[in-house]
């Protein structure tokens, strides 16, 4: 059986993925601080897996701050 591919999926979705095709999420963990608040877990994103057991994953999500506005950038007005 292939492992699904679900990177960059939330949590929700990964689960959902996981559990049609056959396999059993068998824990999570987050990298670094998390910053969601309780219940909202589900939003966050995953950016590993990992094989624990057949048919059974770990995941490792990472807290995504979609608030942040991105970076401005273009072209230099002041180059010679």
């Amino acid at each position: 059986m292939v492992m699904p591919d679900c990177l960059g999926f939330t949590l929700a979705e990964a689960r959902e993925l996981l559990a049609a095709s056959g396999w059993c999420l068998s824990d999570y963990y987050f990298t670094g601080d998390c910053h969601l608040a309780t219940g909202q877990e589900d939003e966050a994103r995953v950016v590993r897996l990992r094989l624990v057991e057949a048919n059974k994953v770990q995941l490792v999500l990472a807290d995504v701050d979609n608030t942040i506005p991105p970076a401005k950038g273009g072209v230099r007005t002041d180059a010679p």
